[in-house]
């Protein structure tokens, strides 16, 4: 089949002489003639003389696919120290809490500019409240799904918007002889929005800054006393790209 579409393109190209880029060369006698083909090249062969050649375009000649490489596509891990606390009702005396997030990313090219970066974490939340006589602090951990557009300023800036989806492992009130599970009056699911900025130190580390903005209620309360409380969060991030050091 590759053979005949190769014939008939040599026909059609003795049609085209003038408007191709084809090398020409006429022999004293025509007592005969063949059309040929090659890897590279087709042409019309009159007795030992080659009537004309033509090379191949790049579109019929077959290639190796290119495998995605680490500008298109990388992968890696994530560790983060997190300052988290808790806004809405009754979060007057609320502080920020030290936290720690782990997990792993991609980063997936959609145009030269424009990437998605979805994670997948484990991450600390919650706040630290006290006064003279008790220093409590509620801790919640949840697995966090982040899916960000990125936007590449330059080679090495990155900047990024995107929702958040969370989902409630533990809920616990410790502190000064309290170890008080209070899943129970925990939503399960929180959602918000997170901005984020990236700076690539090496093909295999970049650092990150982001802030984690919930917009869903996380006190599962019900009757007279409801009241609306919302994560808040800043993420210092350290991004290892595991896809770039796997192919050095």
């Amino acid at each position: 089949m590759k053979k005949s579409v190769l014939i008939v393109m040599a026909l059609l190209l003795n049609s085209a002489l003038m408007a191709s880029d084809i090398k020409v060369g006429l022999s004293a006698e025509s007592p005969s003639y063949k059309i040929y083909s090659t890897d590279m090249n087709i042409g019309v062969q009159v007795g030992d003389a080659v009537a004309y050649k033509a090379e191949l375009p790049r579109v019929f000649m077959e290639e190796p696919a290119v495998p995605m490489d680490q500008e298109t596509f990388e992968w890696g891990m994530a560790l983060a120290f997190v300052l988290s606390n808790i806004g809405g009702d009754f979060t007057d005396d609320y502080s920020f809490r030290g936290n720690i997030l782990f997990g792993v990313y991609a980063l997936y090219a959609l145009t030269a500019q424009l990437f998605f970066m979805p994670h997948l974490y484990y991450i600390g939340l919650g706040t630290s409240f006290s006064d003279s006589s008790f220093d409590v602090s509620l801790r919640l951990a949840y697995i966090l799904l982040p899916l960000l557009v990125m936007y590449a300023i330059n080679d090495q800036w990155k900047v990024g918007l995107g929702p958040y989806f969370g989902f409630l492992l533990s809920a616990k009130n410790k502190g000064d002889g309290v170890d008080q599970d209070v899943k129970d009056f925990t939503s399960g699911f929180d959602f918000g929005i997170k901005v984020a900025v990236a700076y690539k130190l090496t093909e295999q580390f970049a650092l990150g800054l982001s802030y984690l903005h919930g917009l869903s209620n996380i006190a599962d309360n019900e009757g007279s006393s409801n009241f609306d409380q919302y994560n808040r969060a800043i993420l210092f991030t350290v991004y290892l790209n595991i896809a770039a050091i796997l192919n050095q």
